[in-house]
């Protein structure tokens, strides 16, 4: 049986039938990259423009297009990136820049993008990006929550912003007007108050989700010497163990 080609189709790239579905516009790298947002999105994209070039039996060149745009969102990321000597030959490497990725990259960098986009609408996309690297986050439920931890705060942050500021212009009213600032500044506070305590939740949440669930229970061996005391189960005990006031 034959295959059927387009007209003007090359043969098949990397044991892919080529696909009726068009080629797209050539992507040109990016060849600077000026804020934290625009490195991850990149790196997204040539993620899943490689994706694609896989799927769809694209050019080889599509390739190097996705590679030059990784090159480009690493470059500014990690300017000076970490190095390891490598004991049997004794020279410099660098790490690597990433970890594995054990699910679809494509989906992961769609998921990603769209995670950036909300915390973008959030007001909170910078400090999203710096929890999500202090932390490490691995998973994108580690991310997504990191994102919900940035947003919590930059809004508590700005609803006690807003409070002080109506304290502040409280003088230019009347008794009936400062009454209701009051009550304006109350619930700005009230507000701000339960973001703070759900920002709080959620970082314990994350804690025990990146630990396992896993409880550490910490022994610690206090020794007292003749004369001393120590405070056990709310009593004071001297170095023979006898409680009481006084060793008694």
């Amino acid at each position: 049986m034959t295959e059927n080609f387009e007209s003007g189709a090359g043969p098949k790239l990397r044991g892919r039938q080529r696909s009726a579905h068009p080629p797209k516009e050539a992507i040109k790298p990016a060849v600077q990259v000026q804020t934290p947002q625009q490195a991850h999105r990149l790196l997204n994209d040539a993620a899943i423009l490689r994706d694609d070039a896989e799927q769809y039996g694209w050019a080889v060149e599509r390739f190097g297009d996705a590679d030059s745009m990784e090159a480009a969102a690493l470059a500014y990321l990690y300017p000076e990136p970490d190095q390891s000597i490598v004991p049997d030959q004794g020279e410099l490497v660098p790490l690597a820049a990433k970890p594995a990725i054990r699910r679809s990259p494509k989906v992961a960098a769609l998921a990603d993008n769209e995670r950036l986009d909300l915390a973008s609408e959030a007001r909170a996309d910078e400090l999203a990006i710096d929890m999500e690297e202090s932390v490490t986050a691995q998973t994108s439920i580690e991310k997504a929550m990191v994102h919900q931890l940035a947003a919590a705060h930059a809004l508590a942050l700005r609803l006690v912003g807003r409070a002080n500021l109506e304290i502040e212009g409280m003088g230019r009213f009347d008794r009936q007007g400062q009454r209701e600032t009051m009550v304006e500044v109350a619930r700005l506070s009230n507000a701000a108050a339960r973001l703070m305590q759900t920002y709080q939740q959620g970082a314990l949440a994350l804690t025990k989700i990146r630990g396992g669930g896993a409880q550490t229970i910490v022994v610690q061996h206090v020794q007292v010497n003749d004369g001393g005391q120590a405070v056990i189960a709310g009593q004071a005990r001297g170095a023979s163990g006898k409680g009481g006031e006084g060793g008694n």
